[in-house]
């Protein structure tokens, strides 16, 4: 049951980053003029990852650098719950394959012991 849940919220997160992407990329393509959708999808992505390779132009109005700065702190926030629930189910999924092996290692044992 935690498996499914954990998988669950990892998929919400992820759906919410991928939506939170695209209002960031929509808002810079609109409230930018010069900016194309794509290189308001590189700029937003490069931002809420903190990647900054400096190669990308800033927002120039007002409303686009308030919007930018509050787009940062909510993304940088929204991107460590993603790769936190990613994380948790990878775990899970580590600790069900390690289970799966023991029991596999315990059972062949049982035979050995009992065949010879």
């Amino acid at each position: 049951a935690r498996r499914k849940s954990v998988r669950a919220l990892a998929f919400v997160t992820a759906l919410l980053f991928a939506f939170y992407l695209l209002v960031g990329c929509l808002f810079y393509s609109v409230w930018e003029s010069d900016w194309p959708l794509r290189e308001s999808l590189i700029f937003s992505l490069y931002t809420v990852t903190t990647v900054g390779y400096g190669n990308h132009s800033v927002p120039n109005s007002s409303v686009g650098r308030i919007f930018t700065m509050i787009y940062i702190l909510v993304g940088i926030s929204l991107i460590t719950v993603v790769v936190s629930e990613a994380c948790q189910y990878l775990v899970i999924e580590a600790a069900r394959a390690q289970a799966s092996l023991d029991k596999s290692e315990i059972a062949r044992e049982r035979k050995k012991t009992l065949g010879t």
